[in-house]
């Protein structure tokens, strides 16, 4: 799990005990921002950032000479998103993801997730919401995204696919949801801090950590 810029694992307490109690049996680690409580730090220092996914790649590598076959998925929030994408391009071609989940992801829309999605047996996951326009608009236009694009960001208008996807190809392995009124109870209003709540991650992200369940807006 990578959480947003401003938290550690502290801040992911409710995405974590929706998980939990899905009954998704996995381990669950947590990506740690070089810099504590440094939340401009956390999203400017790009050579951090890129350094840091490396080391969270060498952390997947070996535990999948661990323990082979298992499923692994990363889950993003916010600024995290951004680490989640650069995590994935750093895995050598033998070691497979299952899911990306991207949540309000702090990511310009024209990130080219070819690589990324290179390393993925399953799907990109994009949660997104347009009324997140003050921390993925104003925020992300005056101080960048983690990737460094002073723009709206991936989580609230959505990857262009023409930029972000330039193989048709492999644009059914983007899926991409837009916030609606019927996440509302589930306690996400479509801002940003709503996106640690834990029924709408009971119901719309750990559908994709488990195989026992159908996946939302699929039949």
């Amino acid at each position: 799990m990578f959480p947003g810029i401003e938290g550690g694992e502290w801040s992911l307490g409710e995405p974590r005990r929706a998980i939990r109690e899905s009954g998704a049996e996995a381990a669950i680690r947590t990506h740690q921002w070089r810099w504590p409580f440094g939340w401009v730090l956390n999203l400017t220092d790009y050579q951090a950032n890129r350094e840091d996914a490396a080391g969270d790649a060498e952390q997947i590598i070996q535990y999948c000479r661990d323990w082979p076959n298992r499923p692994i998925d990363l889950v993003a929030y916010s600024g995290g998103a951004g680490v989640a994408l650069m995590v994935a391009e750093e895995l050598p071609e033998d070691i497979r993801l299952r899911n990306i989940i991207l949540i309000h992801g702090a990511v310009s829309p024209n990130y080219d997730l070819t690589r990324a999605l290179e390393r993925v047996d399953g799907k990109i996951i994009n949660f997104c919401s347009e009324r997140d326009w003050f921390m993925l608009g104003v925020g992300t236009s005056v101080l960048g995204t983690i990737d460094r694009s002073y723009t709206s960001s991936a989580g609230k208008d959505g990857f262009d696919l023409d930029l972000a996807v330039p193989d048709p190809e492999m644009r059914n392995q983007l899926q991409q949801i837009f916030w609606s009124t019927e996440m509302i109870s589930t306690g996400h209003f479509g801002g940003h801090a709503t996106i640690m709540s834990y029924d709408w991650t009971k119901k719309y992200v750990t559908p994709y950590l488990s195989i026992k369940e159908p996946l939302p807006n699929e039949n």
